[in-house]
């Protein structure tokens, strides 16, 4: 009995333990979590000030607000150079690949960012080099030798002023070694190459050196060119980690390349937001004060406003152009960005300030190096906004700016200082900012007011290909693109977002002329405008930038529709929202109401899929007999230059099959002449002009018979008559009625110019139409028509008549329009019964 009651008293104490630790066990950690919370949810707290040991205070109601808030997980920075694992923080990531063959461009990747690759649009052909400071990791140099047209005079230069302690990344692309001498590769060699003195002809390199002894192993990769035709070795490649120089700090990196953070603030400074002290006292307007300053002195850029800092340091100032956009009507700031125009370039600037009303101003400080990347176009749009010294903005120059689209004259709030290779001084501007500035007469205008442009003919016109463009006068101004004055009609078309592509050859000279045609146009676009050449050569790339234009590299080759095609490919692939591209080649100028033509036309495409294309030239556009610009045909021919493609052919009709479909210029018709049942529409005056050159493109027999004479339009504001007309079914009715209402001509009255190949002399009076009749055997059949078109000097060659519509062909001259209708058109129903038509054995056939 007693055993019994015995075991049960002791099960139930072991009971009562087990249930007891199991509570003591949940308790704990229950507030062991709870302190883990706290530990990560207050990241600051205060202390008491007692002599226990001191508990977390929570400082207010708003830091217990941010305990509730949930943990977000920030996830972690891609790796450098896509080196994984990442490197240690004694250690730099890299990557360094040669170019392969002319398709694939190389790459330099240091510490995270591609110093030189197809994306920087800065590789060429030659040896492409980085020089890094091996102690603080700044960039130093990034440049292109180009060893196969030139010496190695300059890259010996260049590898003499190496100084110790400097990192040398070098990437090769096509040939890097066709003129290398005993000197250059010793150079090189003396960096760590254990192959220069062996590389050859097309071989591909890469190589990671170093200027001194206390530096990383030296890294290098080559693959050798095989000496036999079209055999291009693979490419070069090495990556990973590399230690810094012996000796080498590891700073703290401010975002631009900015350097250590700043102990103590130089002149400009002031705690926290406020600058009050700095700014003047106003009884109008908004108190201002913008500073720039020296880096070596620790000195931040710095735009204030109505007493409160907007930029100052790391608050979005750092290196290039630290901008305040602020709305002139309320003193309240609508934007503040940084732009690194040292490394990034200044598109997004640019967009800035095209968009940019005339109630808003622009405020700007600029910090370390502002003017590498700076384009002429922006250097352009902030001349427009007031600056008299932008355009001569240099190398580490210390900047400030406030300026303001629609000003007459120059901004009184300017100053400058320039670096002259150190960092330039500190200028500073205090003001009182009205809404609207008014504008000062500028003295003392410097005589190089485009430095880019004169530094691009210094170095391009050495025999003086680029004639009056690069004279002494002429090479003082900016090249602005052409405001839309008077065709406000147009504002917000949609042809100021259609890309326009150039392709430039040899012809750069030519090339020049064709831009300049389109700054003219009126409301032109250019972050539309896209040059595109061989990236193996940075003459056109520095030309389109004169222009403000874009710039794209085509893979190189010797065939110019290969270049087409490439040309195809990438605007489609860089604007992925467009439905068409206008193409406009080399060797043709942009006639004035270019834009304005397509700006009328292009809804046509989107409205009837029976319009292959718009062009700009017609055929026959010759003196003589295009004398109607108001005037527009539907013709089966293809476009021929100044026309657009749509995206939908491109993908559909000549991406990859270029060879079956257009392997010849494009005046000479792609699609062997069958655009099945779709016509192209083509102005009777044409908007763009050849520039003559003997030997561009043709043989001079084609080129005399096929360019010379021409005219083209002359007015800005030529508007399209009765654009609506152009659809297919409005334009059937339209030429049944014009053959209904016209004037038929007799046979005899051509019969002199038939037979003795003399001009036709029309009748004498203006504004009619005349319509003329002719025998065809089948529908191919031209000789009656090749006959006729001797008569009006309209083009034909070996049986190629152009510009017709369904076997009719139609053309002004002598100051009326004429309609020569063939027996195979459906128009020729409307002949009259008792009207002969125009035979074969009449024109003189046999």
């Amino acid at each position: 009995m007693w055993g019994r009651r015995r075991a049960g008293i002791v099960r139930a104490v072991l009971l009562l333990l087990v249930v007891g630790t199991v509570v003591y066990l949940g308790a704990k950690f229950y507030m062991d979590s709870l302190q883990l919370d706290t530990r990560h949810e207050v990241p600051e707290v205060e202390t008491e000030n007692t002599e226990e040991e001191p508990q977390p205070v929570i400082a207010d109601n708003a830091e217990k607000k941010e305990q509730l808030k949930p943990q977000v997980d920030i996830p972690p920075d891609p790796p450098k150079c896509g080196i994984q694992p990442p490197c240690s923080k004694d250690q730099f990531a890299f990557a360094i690949s040669s170019g392969q063959a002319q398709r694939v461009g190389p790459r330099i990747c240091f510490d995270g960012k591609d110093l030189v690759s197809d994306d920087t649009h800065n590789a060429g052909r030659g040896m492409n080099i980085v020089v890094i400071d091996g102690q603080s990791k700044e960039v130093l140099a990034v440049d292109t030798f180009d060893l196969y047209d030139h010496d190695d005079a300059e890259l010996i230069k260049f590898l003499q002023n190496r100084k110790e302690g400097q990192l040398v990344l070098v990437a090769s692309y096509d040939d890097a070694a066709y003129k290398l001498t005993e000197e250059s590769r010793e150079l090189l060699s003396s960096l760590g190459s254990q192959h220069i003195a062996g590389l050859k002809f097309r071989d591909s390199w890469a190589f990671l050196g170093y200027k001194g002894s206390h530096g990383p192993a030296p890294k290098e990769e080559v693959h050798h060119h095989v000496d036999r035709q079209d055999e291009w070795p693979q490419q070069a490649e090495i990556r990973g980690c590399a230690p810094l120089p012996t000796g080498a700090a590891v700073p703290e990196q401010q975002p631009g390349g900015a350097g250590a953070a700043v102990p103590e603030q130089q002149p400009g400074g002031a705690p926290e937001d406020s600058c009050a002290t700095y700014t003047p006292h106003c009884d109008a307007g908004a108190p201002v004060y913008l500073f720039a300053g020296d880096k070596t002195k620790n000195h931040w850029p710095e735009i204030c406003i109505n007493g409160q800092y907007v930029i100052r340091g790391g608050k979005i100032g750092w290196r290039g152009l630290n901008v305040v956009i602020i709305d002139g009507r309320t003193f309240q700031v609508t934007q503040a960005k940084n732009f690194d125009t040292y490394e990034n370039g200044s598109s997004e600037l640019e967009d800035l300030i095209w968009k940019m009303d005339e109630t808003s101003l622009m405020l700007i400080a600029t910090y370390d190096e502002a003017s590498r990347s700076l384009s002429s176009y922006a250097r352009s749009l902030l001349t427009d906004l007031g600056s008299s010294k932008v355009k001569n903005l240099g190398f580490r120059d210390s900047w400030v700016f406030i300026g303001q689209k629609g000003i007459v004259g120059v901004s009184p709030h300017e100053k400058h200082e320039k670096g002259g290779g150190q960092f330039g001084g500190a200028v500073e501007i205090k003001a009182c900012l009205a809404g609207k500035l008014t504008g000062q007469k500028q003295e003392g205008v410097d005589s190089n007011v485009n430095r880019p442009r004169r530094e691009f003919c210094e170095t391009y016109n050495q025999a003086g290909e680029y004639g009056d463009f690069c004279s002494e006068e002429n090479q003082k101004e900016l090249l602005s693109p052409a405001p839309l004055g008077d065709q406000q009609d147009l504002r917000g078309h949609a042809v100021f977002s259609t890309p326009i592509v150039v392709i430039a050859r040899t012809a750069l000279n030519l090339v020049q002329q064709t831009l300049e045609s389109l700054r003219l146009q009126p409301g032109i676009n250019p972050k539309m405008v896209q040059v595109m050449s061989d990236g193996s050569f940075d003459e056109p790339h520095k030309l389109a930038n004169l222009y403000g234009f874009q710039w794209q590299s085509l893979q190189p080759t010797t065939k110019y529709v290969y270049q087409m095609h490439h040309a195809m490919a990438r605007v489609f692939e860089t604007f992925k929202d467009s439905k068409y591209a206008i193409f406009i080649d080399e060797g043709f100028r942009a006639r004035p109401g270019f834009l304005r033509y397509f700006g009328q036309t292009l809804s046509l495409l989107d409205q009837d899929d029976s319009v292959f294309s718009v062009s700009a030239w017609n055929h026959n556009g010759f003196e003589g007999l295009s004398q109607d610009p108001s005037l527009v045909y539907r013709t089966e021919d293809f476009p021929a230059t100044g026309w657009v493609v749509r995206r939908s052919v491109w993908e559909s009709e000549v991406r990859g099959k270029e060879a079956a479909c257009c392997m010849v210029f494009p005046w000479h018709g792609w699609f062997g002449g069958d655009l099945k049942g779709r016509e192209v529409l083509v102005p009777d005056v044409s908007r763009v002009e050849y520039i003559v050159r003997e030997g561009l493109f043709e043989d001079d027999a084609f080129r005399q018979h096929y360019f010379s004479g021409r005219s083209s339009n002359s007015e800005p504001v030529q508007d399209v008559a009765d654009v609506q007309k152009l659809s297919r079914d409005v334009y059937e009715e339209e030429v049944k009625r014009l053959i209904s209402s016209s004037t038929p001509l007799q046979p005899s009255q051509f019969s002199t110019c038939l037979t003795q190949q003399e001009p036709f002399t029309g009748p004498a009076e203006k504004g009619k139409v005349f319509t003329v009749y002719f025998e065809q055997e089948n529908p191919t059949d031209r000789r009656v028509l090749q006959k006729l078109a001797g008569c009006f000097h309209l083009f034909s060659q070996e049986g190629d008549v152009r510009g017709l519509h369904k076997n009719m062909l139609r053309f002004t001259y002598g100051g009326n329009q004429y309609l020569l209708v063939g027996s195979q058109s459906p128009y020729y129903r409307q002949k009259p019964p008792d009207l002969p038509a125009i035979r074969g054995d009449t024109a003189g056939i046999v």
